[in-house]
């Protein structure tokens, strides 16, 4: 079968398009994942509970929230309870 260089230089140069983009997004979420944790870290304990809680509810689940910021499931349930109690 015949190659056809204008195919070929399509191709490649989708292939090159779809690397870079894909490359940007993990950037992008790399970025975002730091802010997260940034915001988490510098809020007082009680930021903290509702801060989780609220990232939880929007992803969820309190598993990936607790993946997302760095620490476990139980904690996050602790965050999340100590939200509830607060009442805010």
């Amino acid at each position: 079968m015949p190659t056809n260089p204008e195919l070929d230089s399509l191709e490649a140069l989708v292939t090159t398009g779809l690397t870079t983009a894909a490359l940007a997004i993990r950037r992008e979420a790399a970025t975002t994942r730091a802010v997260a944790q940034a915001t988490y870290k510098g809020h007082t304990a009680n930021g903290k509970a509702r801060f989780a809680d609220d990232l939880a509810n929007s992803m969820g689940s309190n598993k990936v929230a607790a993946e997302y910021l760095g620490f476990s499931e139980g904690r996050m349930s602790q965050l999340r309870k100590d939200a509830k109690k607060n009442g805010k």
